[in-house]
């Protein structure tokens, strides 16, 4: 009985092979292969992070949109703080943070001739955090630190979007 349950493992794993299917993940990052140009106005420090983090994901990077296939254009960036609560002195004792990107994938001077220009899309993040009255500059660096972690999550999730779109 055994054999008989191994042989029919063994039957379904050559099916699914021979038909192409693979878990998800395991075609890599839909960025080989890809010549990318990251334009916008953002600012560099934003842009750069994002080139590098395309990179890593196997990307070819250029600065020029000329010579890319495709152009991730940044057009803005930004994070927001509202507060969520107050205490009995009407003090806010709680903030969210909001950070978000928004950007749109058009051809670059390499592009098909029927290359898709993608509309605007925005990615975003948010994350509340306490504040005490006593201890102010603990509530700035961590609302900072939070401010950093934010932009990072955004990013991940920009370039998971993006790959998807590719």
């Amino acid at each position: 009985m055994q054999y008989v349950q191994r042989g029919l493992v063994i039957v379904l794993v050559g099916l699914l092979v021979g038909c192409g299917w693979q878990l998800r993940g395991g075609a890599g990052s839909g960025f080989d292969g890809v010549t990318i140009a990251v334009t916008g106005a953002a600012g560099n420090r934003l842009e750069a992070q994002i080139a590098r983090q395309l990179r890593d994901v196997g990307a070819d990077v250029v600065a020029d949109a000329a010579q890319a296939q495709t152009q991730l254009r940044i057009e803005s960036a930004g994070s927001s703080r509202r507060t969520l609560a107050t205490d009995a002195d009407d003090f806010a004792s709680e903030y969210e943070l909001t950070y978000q990107i928004r950007f749109s994938l058009e051809p670059g001077g390499l592009a098909a001739g029927d290359a898709m220009v993608g509309s605007s899309q925005t990615v975003r993040t948010s994350a509340a955090f306490s504040v005490s009255a006593d201890n102010l500059q603990a509530a700035q660096a961590e609302e900072q630190a939070l401010q950093r972690d934010l932009e990072a999550d955004a990013i991940t999730l920009l370039l998971a979007r993006v790959g998807r779109m590719l």
